[in-house]
């Protein structure tokens, strides 16, 4: 549908998209906009993965393309600030030499924690093991990662679906049931719940 078939209302935190066509409703309760400090920070991190990401490093996907649609998913979803900018630079250690310390100084430790759960263990030469090894440490993070890495999944099913990579979607599968399947006891969040239609 056509932008200008809309009109968007903004009341007590909520913005409502009504199609003029009377066809389609859209609610987005607590959503992040507004919120200043996360928007440039977000911009922040763009600048980050502008300036150090490879662009044709990763065949299998544009990797700014994918690390930009988990960060925008987060936000519209509105999660906190940590959660948005973990999921905006979850793959930044991974396919980049930037410090440690950059990630730090500039979006805090918490931030730094998702990531750095978020990360591949290089030293890690099979790929079933590398990706349980950082779906552990996800666990042992905390929800705030293990919400990143469903993020990082879901959006990686979707993409390739899209472009219809059988290998890729299966992998996704199996780290999507991984994470499931070793989900703590007590941590709940919708995001789990959609993670449990990747099939």
């Amino acid at each position: 549908m056509d932008q200008q078939d809309y009109q968007k209302i903004t009341a007590h935190g909520a913005v409502i998209c009504i199609s003029s066509k009377a066809t389609e409703l859209v609610y987005y309760f607590g959503m992040n906009l507004g919120n200043q400090t996360l928007e440039f920070n977000f911009e922040k991190a763009i600048e980050l993965l502008g300036k150090h990401m490879p662009i044709a490093k990763n065949k299998r996907k544009p990797v700014v393309m994918h690390a930009i649609r988990v960060g925008m998913y987060l936000y519209e979803k509105g999660y906190s600030n940590e959660i948005v900018i973990g999921g905006l630079l979850h793959d930044i250690f991974e396919q980049t030499d930037i410090s440690h310390d950059v990630i730090i100084g500039t979006f805090g430790n918490d931030v730094y924690q998702i990531v750095l759960a978020n990360s591949q263990n290089k030293e890690i030469d099979e790929t079933i093991p590398k990706w349980q090894d950082m779906v552990n440490r996800c666990v042992k993070a905390g929800k705030d990662a293990l919400i990143v890495k469903a993020a990082d999944v879901l959006d990686s099913y979707h993409f390739y679906q899209a472009v219809q990579n059988p290998e890729e979607i299966q992998r996704s599968v199996g780290i999507g049931k991984f994470i499931l399947e070793n989900l703590p006891d007590g941590i709940e969040d919708s995001i789990f719940e959609e993670l449990e239609q990747v099939r």
